[in-house]
């Protein structure tokens, strides 16, 4: 038997290496198509907080970044988030894989600063313009979460809404102090043979000045209302200008 041992050693290695693995790579199910229309992010997020097992009240959102193709079924995402897991904070790089999944990674501490808004209000936010705005055929929507300081919007050049209670309320102006970032959601429809640029070359913005200006429509900027809070200035639109659609 004393022979066997070494085997049964490295068996047993072999199975707790392994163990120790899932807890670095995570894979969730989703259904596919993910079409935009019927505003998926929301459930797609509670799979993904279940898989990683973190304290929800602790996550915070870093990066996110969505793209659908010509038909509206989404075919990329990528989203950063970290939270805190028995006591620790950990990060994860979440990416769809193979079209019927998301892989989620464990990483190491990025350079980012975690202050980013719950996940669970931007996709909220997300979902509620996916459900109500309109899209022209042959076009790609992409999402993209930015960040910012001494910035402004103004509806003259980009429309922008807040989201609370369910619903997107327009904005006619929000400006932010030169002292706080801020977080928000971009979210444009372009013409296929556009996609050759990035959104943020054609978004403009960048962390100062007025970020509306740079923006070619159909763009709307979103906010939850955690991070409007932070606003040095905010005037809104009457709810009717908003017509009952973000479209």
């Amino acid at each position: 038997m004393r022979g066997d041992n070494p085997i049964l050693l490295t068996l047993v290695l072999g199975i707790v290496l392994a163990s120790l693995g899932c807890t670095d790579v995570l894979s969730v199910p989703v259904a596919r198509p993910l079409q935009i229309e019927e505003g998926p992010m929301t459930g797609v997020w509670g799979e993904i907080i279940e898989a990683a097992g973190l304290e929800d009240e602790t996550v915070r959102l870093e990066t996110f970044d969505l793209r659908t193709d010509t038909d509206g079924t989404i075919d990329s995402v990528h989203i950063l988030f970290s939270g805190v897991w028995r006591g620790e904070v950990v990060w994860y790089d979440a990416d769809l894989a193979r079209s019927d999944r998301l892989v989620l990674r464990q990483i190491g501490r990025p350079e980012q600063s975690a202050s980013g808004p719950h996940p669970a209000g931007v996709f909220e936010a997300l979902d509620a313009f996916l459900r109500t705005a309109t899209r022209e055929d042959g076009t790609i929507t992409s999402a993209h979460l930015e960040n910012g300081a001494n910035i402004g919007f103004d509806s003259e050049y980009v429309r922008t809404f807040t989201y609370s209670d369910g619903r997107l309320h327009p904005l006619r102006l929000v400006a932010f102090p030169h002292d706080t970032m801020v977080y928000y959601l971009t979210v444009c429809n372009y013409a296929e043979p556009v996609m050759n640029r990035t959104a943020d070359d054609r978004a403009g913005g960048g962390a100062t000045g007025w970020g509306g200006r740079g923006y070619e429509q159909p763009c709307v900027v979103l906010f939850t209302e955690d991070q409007l809070t932070k606003a040095s200035r905010i005037e809104r639109l009457p709810e009717a200008a908003s017509g009952g659609s973000a479209g």
